[in-house]
């Protein structure tokens, strides 16, 4: 309750500062790879688009995950980290301070909430109420994973991201770039509505807690 009401305390001071407009954050050349340059250099009827934003959130993933990773497995303060949430009274037996292990969880944390957010700003745009829509996905991501699993939270954002997508994707260009003119679809053939994307990741965090509650790594059940 205390993270809830932060959050809405800091929602508030960044609305006093930038205000409610949206934000952009586009600074030179914002796509490495035109659809028409795609085409020309391809030779094919579709193109593709890649923008700068995504190329540097992609390596900035990799670099961050990476590097979280190495500090869980290889540092004695991850191990401690690690041992911590496994089992507290053990840790504590064994010389962990609890204090100091949940200020550098919170700090990491704070970290990569961070980079994230920043990411998301520069491959889209920024409002101070972005994060109303990103909070069910990002904690149904951490409970398909499994709780307290670093690599189930990696595998549950993939799962529900990749799920939202594809199940709210029109495929009709698609479709009508594979099938023949005879069999082109009328409608967008879609088997939901963008609208209903956070309920794609409502379904499966429900379907999770029934089925698995611990995640796909087994991590805390809730």
């Amino acid at each position: 309750m205390a993270s809830v009401g932060v959050m809405f305390v800091y929602n508030a001071l960044v609305r006093f500062v930038i205000g409610t407009d949206e934000q952009r954050f586009e600074d030179g050349a914002r796509f490495m790879i035109r659809v028409n340059d795609f085409k020309a250099w391809t030779g094919l009827d579709q193109g593709v688009a890649v923008r700068g934003s995504q190329v540097l959130t992609l390596a900035v993933m990799i670099v961050t995950v990476a590097a979280l990773f190495w500090f869980l497995q290889k540092t004695r303060t991850g191990k401690a980290m690690r041992a911590y949430s496994d089992n507290e009274d053990l840790a504590l037996l064994s010389g962990i301070s609890p204090d100091r292990v949940v200020t550098i969880t919170w700090i990491l944390a704070a970290a990569l909430a961070t980079i994230a957010g920043t990411l998301y700003g520069l491959d889209k745009s920024f409002r101070p109420f972005t994060y109303f829509q990103l909070l069910l996905p990002i904690f149904a991501a951490a409970i398909v994973g499994g709780i307290g699993n670093p690599l189930g939270a990696v595998a549950g954002g993939f799962v529900i991201a990749f799920s939202e997508v594809m199940l709210t994707y029109a495929y009709k260009g698609v479709l009508a770039y594979v099938l023949p003119a005879s069999w082109q679809p009328a409608g967008l053939v879609q088997m939901l509505g963008t609208d209903y994307k956070f309920a794609v990741s409502f379904i499966i965090l429900v379907i999770v807690l029934l089925i698995r509650p611990t995640g796909i790594f087994r991590g805390k059940v809730l």
